[in-house]
C-alpha cells in the first residue's frame, strides 16, 4: 500500500468516526427538540415529591403537569367544596392539604375524599396547573360550587398560603381530564441538532477535499 493510500485510508477511518459521532448526536439533539412521546412518558414516570413539582409562590412548571407526586401533610376537611362541570362529566370535591411548611394544596377526587381518607397522612395523585378563572371581583365571595379550581380563589376562600395548581387523586378519573405536559418543538435543542449535521457535512467536504489534494498530489510525482 502507497504511502498516499495509507493517508486515504486513515482520513476516510476518522471521517467515518467523525459522521457517526455528529449524526448520532444530532439525532439524540433532535429527539430531545421533538417530544412526540412526553406524554406517555409522564404517565409512566416515577413518583416524585409534591415539594419537587410544586414550590409555594411559583407556578407550576409545564414539564410537571400530570406527572404522579406524593403528598404528604393534614388533610383538613373544614375546608372542602365542589367543582362542577357538566359539559365534561366532572363532579369533583376539592379539599386541602395542610403541608409541612404550613402551606396548604388543593385535592380534587370524584368521590368524597375527606369521607374515605381522613385517616390518612399520605396520598399519591396528579400534579394539575390551576385552571383559569374570570378575574375576582374587589368583593368576592366564594361559593360552595366552581367551575375551576383556581389559586386565587383557593387563597381567598382558605385565607392561607395556597400552593398554585392541584392533585388529582383518584383511580377512575379519564385520561383526556388529565393536563399533560405540552407536545411540540424545542427551538434551541433543535438549533443543536442542525449544528451537529452541519459539523458532519463539513466533515464530509473536508475528507473530499482531502482525497483529491491526495490524488491530486499524488498523480504529479
Amino acid at each position: 500500500m502507497s504511502r498516499a493510500s495509507m493517508r486515504i485510508f486513515i482520513a476516510t477511518l476518522l471521517a467515518l468516526f467523525a459522521l457517526v459521532v455528529t449524526g448520532a448526536l444530532g439525532v439524540w439533539q433532535y429527539s430531545r427538540a421533538y417530544r412526540a412521546d412526553v406524554e406517555a412518558q409522564t404517565l409512566k414516570a416515577k413518583t416524585i415529591s409534591l415539594d419537587e413539582a410544586s414550590k409555594l409562590g411559583e407556578y407550576v412548571p409545564e414539564k410537571y403537569y400530570g406527572q404522579k407526586v406524593q403528598v404528604a401533610g393534614n388533610l383538613l376537611c373544614d375546608k372542602t367544596f365542589r367543582n362542577v362541570i357538566p359539559a365534561q362529566e366532572i363532579d369533583w370535591h376539592i379539599a386541602a392539604i395542610e403541608l409541612a411548611d404550613n402551606s396548604l394544596i388543593a385535592v380534587a377526587s370524584n368521590t368524597d375524599f375527606c369521607e374515605s381518607q381522613s385517616a390518612k397522612t399520605s396520598w399519591i395523585g396528579r400534579m394539575q396547573p390551576a385552571q383559569d378563572f374570570a378575574q375576582l371581583p374587589a368583593i368576592y365571595k366564594p361559593t360552595p360550587t366552581t367551575t375551576a379550581i383556581n389559586t386565587d380563589d383557593l387563597v381567598l376562600r382558605w385565607q392561607s398560603d395556597v400552593r398554585d395548581g392541584y392533585v388529582l387523586i383518584t383511580r377512575d378519573v379519564r385520561q383526556e381530564l388529565i393536563v399533560l405536559p405540552p407536545v411540540g418543538i424545542d427551538i434551541r435543542n433543535l438549533f443543536y441538532a442542525w449544528q451537529w449535521w452541519l459539523f458532519a457535512g463539513f466533515t464530509i467536504f473536508l475528507f473530499i477535499r482531502f482525497v483529491l489534494d491526495e490524488l491530486n498530489a499524488n498523480a504529479t510525482e
